[in-house]
C-alpha cells in the first residue's frame, strides 16, 4: 500500500468525509489518493488560507478533527493563520503539508535553501501546534499519523501538522508491519479529562444556595454543554447566563435566562450584570482583557468567582483571586447536576432586575440611528433557525453580530476569537456549509475583511453553497477609524488609501445573486433570497462614520461604557 493511500484510508476510517486544500507538486500523491477514496471528498479552495479557515469551521461544526492539505514552501506558509486560529480557539485540525523528497534535505544548516520551495514548516509552527513532525521514513507514517490524530482531540484540543516528503508519500509500506502509536501507549499516559472531587463541587453548590445574585459566564471551553444540560441546570437553580464571544451559541438567546454578551464591546446590561452579581460561575473562559477591561479590580468586584478550566496554565494566568477548579466543564456540570438533584432555587428579584436592564439598554434601539447595523444583523439572523450557522469576521461587524445576533434552536456562531483574523468569515462559511449539508449559512463580514479572501466567492459559486453573505460596507476599517479619530489627526489606511469594489459587478462576475440594502426593512423585502438555497451577496450600504455602541469608555471599568449613561 502506498503511504498516501494509507493516509486516505485512515482518515475515512475515522469518519472524516471531506478534506480541504490546495493542489501543489509535493502534495499530489496525497490528493490523488484522497480523490480515489469513495468515502472522502476533496474540496479545493482558491487559497491555502481559505482552506485552513474552512477546515477550522468544519471541525467546529462536526465536533471532530478536520483535515487540510497543501504543498510545501509558500503553500504551507499560507496555512499559518488557520493553524494559529486553531491553536488559540482550541480547534482539532490535522494539517498535512507536502515537502521536497528527503534526499534534498539540507546537510549544512547554514545553507538557506537546497531546493525550490523548500521551507522548514515544522520549525515555524512548533510553538502553536500540539504536535508537528516531518516524516523521516515511510514506516513512520502509522505512528506519526496515529499520534497526531490522538493529540489533536486529547485534553484541550488544537492543531497538529505532519510534513511529508514527496518520495515518502509515494513509497510502498505494509501497515501491519509499521510501528503503531497505540502499542507504545499505556493507559497511564492517557490524558483523562480531569474530574473535580465531590467536596469541591459541594462547596460550589453551597455558594450557589447562599447567593442572591448568581450569574454563569459561558466561554469557548463550554461548547460541550450545547446539548441542553447547562440550560436545564440553570433553569433548575434559576441562574441567569452571560457569554463571552465564543460562548454565544451555547444556549438559545430566546431562553429567558440568557442575559447577553460581556466585554469591552459587550451588551451594557450584560456587563452591569457581571458588576452587580454576588457569585460568578465562570465556565471555560480565560477571562482575557477584552472581557475584564483594564481595571481588573473592578471586574465582578461584588462577587465570589468560581473558575472552571481544563488548562492549568489558564488557571495560573487569572489576574485576581478566584476559586479554581481544574477539570473539564462537562464533568463539572455533570457532577453539579448529580449533587443538586432535587434542589430548586428561585432568584426572582435578581432576574427582574436583569430584565429591567435589558429594557433600559437594548442591543437594538430602533429610535437610535447609531444601532442601525445592530438592527440589520438582528433582523437578518431572525431569518435563520434550526441547525443554521452564522459566521462573523473581525472588526465592527463582529461586535455588531455579537451584540445583536439572535441564536435560536441549534444554531451556531463561529468567530476567529483569539487570533482575530480578518478574512475568516467567508472561508469559514464554506467549511460550515460542507460540514452540515442542508443548513443555510449567514456569513457576516466587513468591507475590509471580506476583501482578504474574496477569491473564495468562486468556491461558493462552484459548489453552489447556500451561503448568504452580508457585507457591512461603511467604506472604511471602522474600528481603526474610530481609534484614529480619538488619538490621531488622520485616517491613514482606514479611510485614506482604503476602498471597496463594486459589489454588484463582483457578484455578477462570480454568478452570485446580489442585492443592496440600507435598512432592516429592506432585508425583509428580500426574504425569499435569504430563504432559498442559492448563494447571495447582500451589500449593506452604511454611512462612513458608523460606530459600535456601546464601546469602551476611556479610563473606565468595563461595565461603564461609552456613551456614558
Amino acid at each position: 500500500m502506498k503511504v498516501s493511500d494509507y493516509i486516505s484510508q485512515s482518515l475515512s476510517n475515522l469518519g472524516i468525509d471531506t478534506v480541504f486544500g490546495f493542489q501543489g507538486s509535493n502534495i499530489t500523491h496525497i490528493i490523488d489518493s484522497i480523490s480515489k477514496n469513495d468515502r472522502l471528498s476533496y474540496l479545493q479552495t482558491h487559497h491555502e488560507q481559505g482552506a485552513a479557515f474552512a477546515a477550522n469551521a468544519y471541525a467546529q461544526i462536526k465536533g471532530k478533527t478536520s483535515v487540510c492539505v497543501s504543498s510545501g514552501g509558500p503553500g504551507a506558509l499560507n496555512l499559518i493563520s488557520g493553524i494559529a486560529n486553531a491553536w488559540f480557539d482550541s480547534i482539532p485540525c490535522l494539517f498535512i503539508t507536502g515537502q521536497l523528497s528527503n534526499y534534498s534535505d539540507i546537510k549544512n544548516k547554514r545553507v538557506r535553501q537546497q531546493g525550490f520551495q523548500q521551507f522548514n514548516i515544522v520549525k515555524t509552527v512548533s510553538h502553536f501546534t500540539k504536535y508537528a513532525k516531518t516524516l523521516k521514513s515511510p514506516e513512520d507514517i502509522r505512528f506519526r499519523l496515529e499520534k497526531a490524530l490522538y493529540l489533536a482531540s486529547d485534553g484541550r484540543k488544537g492543531p497538529v501538522l505532519l510534513d511529508i516528503p514527496h518520495n515518502i508519500a509515494s513509497s510502498e509500506i505494509d501497515p501491519d508491519k509499521c510501528r503503531s502509536f497505540y502499542t507504545t501507549f499505556s493507559d497511564d499516559q492517557n490524558e483523562v479529562l480531569p474530574f473535580p472531587n465531590m467536596s469541591a463541587i459541594n462547596e460550589v453548590l453551597k455558594m450557589i444556595k447562599n447567593s442572591k445574585r448568581p450569574l454563569i459566564l459561558c466561554g469557548g471551553g463550554a461548547t460541550s454543554l450545547r446539548n441542553g444540560v447547562l440550560a436545564n441546570l440553570a433553569k433548575q437553580l434559576d441562574i441567569p447566563i452571560v457569554a463571552s464571544l465564543h460562548g454565544l451559541d451555547i444556549i438559545p438567546h430566546d431562553n429567558p435566562l440568557f442575559s447577553g454578551f460581556i466585554g469591552s464591546y459587550g451588551n451594557r446590561y450584560a456587563n452591569i450584570a457581571v458588576s452587580e452579581c454576588d457569585l460568578l460561575l465562570v465556565l471555560g473562559s480565560r477571562l482575557d482583557p477584552k472581557q475584564i477591561g483594564d481595571f481588573q479590580n473592578e471586574f465582578a468586584k461584588n462577587a465570589k468567582i468560581v473558575h472552571v478550566e481544563i488548562d492549568p496554565l489558564e488557571i495560573e494566568n487569572i489576574p485576581f483571586p478566584v476559586k479554581s477548579l481544574f477539570c473539564s466543564v462537562e464533568n463539572f456540570i455533570k457532577a453539579l447536576s448529580v449533587l443538586s438533584n432535587g434542589v430548586i432555587l428561585t432568584h426572582n428579584k435578581w432576574r427582574k432586575k436583569l430584565n429591567r436592564l435589558k429594557e433600559l439598554y437594548p442591543a437594538v434601539d430602533k429610535s437610535d440611528n447609531k444601532t442601525l447595523p445592530n438592527e440589520i444583523i438582528r433582523e437578518t439572523s431572525m431569518l435563520f433557525s434550526g441547525n443554521d450557522i452564522i459566521t462573523a469576521d473581525v472588526g465592527q461587524n463582529q461586535m455588531w453580530t455579537a451584540q445583536s445576533v439572535c441564536i435560536r434552536d441549534n444554531m451556531r456562531l463561529l468567530n476567529s476569537g483569539g487570533l482575530g483574523s480578518m478574512g475568516f468569515s467567508l472561508p469559514a462559511a464554506i467549511g460550515a456549509a460542507v460540514a452540515q449539508k442542508g443548513s443555510k449559512v449567514l456569513c457576516v463580514s466587513g468591507d475590509g475583511g471580506f476583501q482578504m479572501n474574496l477569491q473564495e466567492l468562486n468556491t461558493v459559486s462552484r459548489e453552489n453553497l447556500p451561503i448568504k453573505i452580508l457585507v457591512m460596507n461603511n467604506s472604511s476599517l471602522g474600528l481603526i477609524r474610530t481609534y484614529q479619530n480619538i488619538v490621531f489627526d488622520n485616517n491613514i489606511g482606514s479611510v485614506e488609501g482604503f476602498s471597496s469594489p463594486d459589489y454588484k459587478v463582483l457578484s455578477n462576475a462570480y454568478g452570485i445573486d446580489y442585492v443592496a440594502v440600507r435598512s432592516a426593512g429592506e432585508i425583509l423585502e428580500y426574504k425569499e433570497l435569504f430563504l432559498n438555497d442559492r448563494p447571495l451577496l447582500c451589500e449593506v450600504v452604511m454611512d462612513s462614520d458608523t460606530e459600535v455602541h456601546p464601546e469602551p469608555a476611556y479610563k473606565m471599568p468595563v461595565h461603564i461604557q461609552s456613551p456614558i449613561v
